[in-house]
């Protein structure tokens, strides 16, 4: 089983696979270069996991944030 996690606006996301949960968002607040309570406030509703097995259509993933 794999996961992908995404973090962000479409478009501008991104995107971890097969990393932990907390390991991605550490990783994204580095990124943005923001404090744990930016991402709390603005992107904490932004993250999206989705577990497939070895192969997922893009459009399951648009579903994940539109559905």
């Amino acid at each position: 089983m794999n996961k992908i996690i995404s973090i962000g606006w479409l478009g501008i996301k991104a995107c971890y696979l097969n990393v932990p949960l907390e390991e991605a968002i550490q990783r994204f607040i580095a990124m943005e270069d923001i404090t744990r309570e930016e991402f709390d406030k603005t992107y904490k509703k932004l993250v999206h996991v989705v577990e497939f097995d070895d192969e997922f259509g893009a459009y399951e993933i648009w579903e994940e944030y539109n559905g």
